[in-house]
């Protein structure tokens, strides 16, 4: 008998001993379970914000290399107080090239682009002077870096007959009258 009550204590600290080690086993395993749930959410977090990061920096150096030609376009466009002076500027390219100019018209009008931001500024303009002074005028004007079109230009040969001093002979000199209308891009 006492063999048989020993059997049982044994099969009874071993059955709980079996329960306590299945749960014990449970508690692990659920916690185990529960951490790498954490590391997987962690690491899909952490590989996100790389994604995200490596998209800002590719972003920014776009933007930092579109910069220049961004400049380039908005030094394109007379800025929306720079009517006055690209007048002046016009007027200095003029003088620079030895020629009189003579301003004769001054309008806005909408821009036909699709953006309502803009408007044609339209200059209608007389200068007078030699050829070489008119020529490179002329070019000048085409290689502003502003947006312009010159939609008219016209030349005239005037040639003048001038005495000189007590001389009998005449000198003839070549003047150049032109007359031009110059569009460019103004912000609103």
């Amino acid at each position: 008998m006492y063999k048989d009550n020993s059997y049982k204590k044994i099969l009874i600290v071993l059955g709980v001993a079996a329960v306590a080690f299945t749960g014990v086993y449970f508690l692990v395993f659920k916690d185990i379970r529960s951490k790498n749930e954490h590391a997987s959410s962690v690491l899909d977090d952490l590989s996100k914000q790389g994604i995200k990061q490596s998209y800002f920096l590719s972003m920014q150096r776009t933007l930092e290399n579109i910069n220049p030609e961004i400049s380039l376009i908005n030094d394109s466009i007379v800025s929306k107080d720079g009517d006055v002076r690209f007048i002046e500027d016009l007027e200095s390219m003029a003088r620079s090239n030895g020629l009189s100019i003579e301003i004769q018209s001054l309008s806005f009008e909408e821009s036909a682009t699709e953006s309502n931001n803009f408007l044609v500024f339209k200059i209608r303009a007389k200068t007078e002077g030699g050829w070489k002074g008119t020529y490179t005028f002329l070019t000048e004007l085409e290689s502003l870096h502003y947006k312009t079109k010159i939609s008219n230009f016209s030349l005239l040969n005037t040639n003048i007959q001038a005495d000189i001093g007590t001389s009998t002979t005449n000198k003839t000199t070549n003047t150049w009258k032109s007359t031009f209308e110059l569009e460019v891009l103004k912000n609103k």
